[in-house]
This record gives structure tokens, C-alpha cells and sequence, in this order.
């Protein structure tokens, strides 16, 4: 009998259907990658099972017992426990301290016996041998009576494993445990989670990006894609499903973009992160004028960070130059007026304002006189747009506001534009609308983009080069058309 089983799950918010159908089991001792590009729905399973969602309709049935019938605060009573994507230590606290708390489960404290102080310091003696015996089963006795704070990233993840484990976990569920690692940590990672599974008797089911990781220590893969399981089974046998089964089928290009010798953008040595956690290595590439250029990669692997480094958002080193011009030290407000509009992640646009409104604050930076003729253009591209212009832009669906934010970004008339993830959290018709219109946008107006993307064959399908991070570094580069036929990249990235 399977330890876990999901069956016909559906999770709604609202008109947006985040899960449907799901229906899978975990049998116990095994390790159960989820995996799919991001808005798959991963996430959201993992917080049906562990009761922060509650399923619109379907079942889950733990241990043999129906979990829906569990009020999310004793979920971890019942043996399952979970890490986040986002670490959740208290840094000011020990490694030690961090690790005790996740022991709160099985205290037989309670109110009268805190109050009366009876057998606390018993109890707290006995847990903190048994949180250093984990920290020491994790390579981690070193630090044990630090401070979290200012300790490297790898080490802060294996924290998080230890506190899971002192609760006696039967599931533990892992949501991107190898975000922002490195090649050697994320090579220690593995060891660990196998470790793990056999030293404490666990079940593991495991959200993660890093196809390597997964498809080397988990005897069963289920694959989501925009809310549904789209294959289920070993690891080879996923990697080897046929093609097609998002995006553009087969890889074929939407249109022939024309390439000059001459670099709108050349990067070379970009280094950059978020205060001590460097993100990129020493990154090298270009984009030349008219090019749709791809950057693909697992979660964590350095592509936003990428974006946000060319377009000033964040400290950098290396040499960036746009046009032949030195920007390396330039401020994303000054970039904007050199000719960078940059889209991010969650579209950014104004809520209050509306549609039109919106697409005059990206013409802010111009003085000429015809912004209007502009903003009818983009209500040309996006007839949608023009029928609601006068519509509040937080009211718009998902799609159209990803339409406003890129038209917006284009009123600025930028030589280069960066996409961060357009296809994020949208639907399948929505997505291939949108690509085709950017290929059209490429085409007609010779926009140079800079797409980073999850979706590997629809972007690919538009695309001219790609480069492929992993770890923030380049993993491999080159042609569209090889990369989105290369078998390596295939099966690291299942979206091709």
C-alpha cells in the first residue's frame, strides 16, 4: 500500500485552475521527484498535501488515513514535514537552536508545565544531544552553536534538512532543495538526501529544477505542465517521452530573424548575486542587432539574476557593453535612457492606473510627438488593450497584463529588450499568443530581446542562439535550431 496517494486532486483560485486531475502514489522508502516548469503546479501540490491549500475537489489519504480531514496545524503530528523554496531560519538564533525547534511535535510540554518550569530542562537536554547527533550526521557539528546569520547558503540548506529530521518526519517533502547551490554543493546534496532516506526510514518526495539531481536519486518521476501530470514513471522513461508536448511542436522556427555583426549587447566575466551569495561566475555572451537571444535554465541556475545584472538592478562586475559603450557602471534608470527596457518576473505593471495610462509612464523618458501614434500601434499588436484602455490595469487578466507590460516597455523604443519568464503562471493559448506576437514584434520593428525562459521549446522556437545556465555559469551555447534537437539539453530541460 502506497504511503501517500493523490487521487483527481483540482485546485482553483478563483477562474485560474492551478491543479486538475492530479493523481499519483508515493510507496514508502521511495524517493518521488515532482518536476515541470515553473506554473506547472508543483508548489501548489505540495501545499495541498501539506494543508496549507485546500483541494477543490479529490482525495489524499495518508498513512492509510484521509489527510483533508487534518487541520493544517497538526500536519506535522501525523509524520509529514516540509522545507520552502525561500529559507525560513531565524538567523539570530544557533544552528542548534534552528534545528530544536522543529522538534515542537513531540514536547510533552504544555501550558501548566512550562508555567511551573517542570522537566523543561530535561527535555531541552535531550533534544539538543539529538539535534547535535543530526548535525553531526549532516557534516554540520562545526557550526552547531553559531549564529545562522552569515553562514554560506549550502550550509543554511542542511540546517533546514536537520530541523525537518528531528521531527521524526515519514515524509519529508523538499521544495527546491538545490536552488542557488553550487556544482560541489549540489554533488554533497545528493549524497545527503540518499543518506538521509536510508539512515532515518524516510520518504522523500522532492520538487526541483535540477534535472541532474532528480533523475539520479529518484526511483519515480511525475511531470506537470500548466496543472496536469503529463507523464509519470522511471527517470529514463520520462527523459526518452516524445517531444511536443508544450510549446511548438517538433522545435520548428516561427520566423528567420536577421543577424548583423554588429553587438547591440557584449558581456563578458558578469559576476553578481544578492549581498554574500554570488550567483553568476564569469559570464560571456553577446546579442547582435535584430537577434531573439534565449537563456534557459533550472530555477537557480542564475537567469533572472543575469537580467537584473545587465539592466543595473543589482551590484555587478565584469564588462557589459551596450553598443560598443561601456555600461558596467551605469544605473538602471540611466540604462533605461541608453535604450534598455527590461520586463520582469510578475509583469510590474500599475495596478491603479489604467491600461493607457500605463503605456504613457513607459513613454516618459521620450520628448517627441508621437506617443500617441505609439500607444495606438500597441493597441494595433494588442487589439485587447485598445478595448480596454480605459480599464484599471489590476483588473486585467494574467495575460493582458503580461501584454501591457511588454508594450509599455516598448513605448521607451528600446535597441534592447529583456524578457524575464513572459510565460509564467499563463495558459497554454495565452503563451503561444504571446510568443508568436514576439516574433512578429522581432520582425517588424528589428527589436533585439534577450528572453530568459523555462518554457525551453516555445522560446527556442523563436529564438536565433540560446546559452543554457546551470549554476550561474554557461553550461552550453549555441544555434536554436541544435539546441532545441540536442539530446543532452533534451533531458535536462523536459520542456523539449
Amino acid at each position: 500500500m502506497a504511503l501517500l496517494e493523490v487521487k483527481d486532486v483540482e485546485v482553483r483560485f478563483g477562474g485560474i485552475v492551478a491543479l486538475s486531475g492530479m493523481t499519483f502514489d508515493i510507496e514508502e522508502g521511495q524517493i518521488c521527484g515532482l518536476i515541470g516548469p515553473n506554473g506547472a503546479g508543483k508548489t501548489t501540490m505540495f501545499n495541498v498535501i501539506s494543508r496549507i491549500y485546500d483541494p477543490t475537489v479529490g482525495t489524499l489519504r495518508f498513512n492509510d488515513v484521509d489527510l483533508l480531514k487534518t487541520p493544517p496545524h497538526l500536519i506535522a503530528e501525523t509524520g509529514i514535514f516540509r522545507t520552502f523554496q525561500n529559507l525560513a531560519l531565524w538567523p539570530r538564533m544557533s544552528v542548534i537552536e534552528n534545528v530544536m525547534a522543529g522538534a515542537h511535535v513531540r514536547s510533552k510540554q504544555n501550558f501548566g508545565s512550562a508555567m511551573l518550569n517542570v522537566g523543561r530542562k530535561k527535555e531541552e537536554k535531550k533534544l539538543a544531544s539529538e539535534a547535535f547527533t543530526i548535525l553531526t550526521d549532516l557534516g554540520l557539528a562545526n557550526v552547531a552553536f553559531q549564529q545562522c546569520a552569515g553562514l554560506p547558503y549550502g550550509t543554511l540548506k542542511r540546517i533546514e534538512l536537520a530541523r525537518c529530521l528531528i521531527g521524526h518526519p515519514k515524509l519529508l517533502m523538499l521544495d527546491e532543495p538545490a536552488t542557488g547551490l553550487t556544482h560541489s554543493e549540489v554533488d554533497e546534496l545528493s549524497i545527503v538526501i540518499q543518506k538521509i532516506r536510508t539512515d532515518y526510514n524516510l520518504t522523500i518526495l522532492l520538487v526541483e529544477h535540477h534535472m541532474g539531481l532528480v533523475m539520479s536519486i529518484s526511483e519515480n518521476v511525475v511531470v506537470l505542465d500548466f496543472g496536469r501530470k503529463i507523464a509519470e514513471g522511471l527517470p529514463a522513461a520520462v527523459q526518452e517521452r516524445p517531444r511536443g508536448d508544450r510549446g511548438l511542436p517538433g522545435g520548428t522556427r516561427m520566423s528567420d530573424t536577421s543577424t548583423t555583426t554588429d553587438l547591440v549587447l557584449d558581456v563578458k566575466g558578469l559576476e553578481g548575486g544578492y549581498g554574500q551569495i554570488q550567483v553568476l561566475h564569469g559570464l560571456d555572451f553577446h546579442v547582435a542587432d535584430g537577434e531573439i537571444v534565449v537563456i534557459l535554465g533550472a530555477n537557480g541556475a542564475g537567469k533572472t539574476t543575469t537580467l537584473r545584472a545587465v539592466s543595473g538592478m543589482i551590484p555587478r562586475t565584469g564588462s557589459v557593453k551596450l553598443r560598443g559603450e561601456d555600461i558596467s557602471n551605469a544605473k538602471a534608470p540611466d540604462l533605461v535612457r541608453q535604450g534598455v527596457a527590461h520586463v520582469p518576473q510578475g509583469r510590474g505593471t500599475l495596478p491603479e492606473l489604467s491600461v493607457e495610462d500605463n503605456l504613457r509612464v513607459g513613454a516618459y523618458i521620450r520628448d517627441d510627438n508621437e506617443v500617441d501614434a505609439d500607444i495606438d500601434k500597441w493597441f494595433g499588436v494588442y487589439p485587447v488593450l485598445g478595448e480596454r484602455k480605459n480599464q484599471r490595469a489590476g483588473s486585467l487578466s494574467g495575460g493582458e497584463q503580461q501584454m501591457l507590460a511588454v508594450s509599455r516597455a516598448l513605448m521607451s523604443r528600446p535597441s534592447l529588450l529583456l524578457l524575464d519568464e513572459p510565460s509564467l503562471g499563463l495558459a497554454p493559448i495565452i503563451v503561444a499568443e504571446l510568443f508568436e506576437r514576439f516574433a512578429e514584434i522581432n520582425k517588424e520593428t528589428g527589436t533585439t530581446m534577450l528572453v530568459v525562459e523555462q518554457n525551453a521549446q516555445l522560446a527556442l522556437g523563436i529564438g536565433d542562439r540560446g546559452y543554457v545556465l546551470e549554476s550561474g555559469e554557461i553550461f552550453t551555447e549555441g544555434p536554436a535550431d541544435e539546441l532545441i534537437n540536442d539530446d543532452a539539453i533534451r533531458k535536462a530541460y523536459l520542456g523539449v
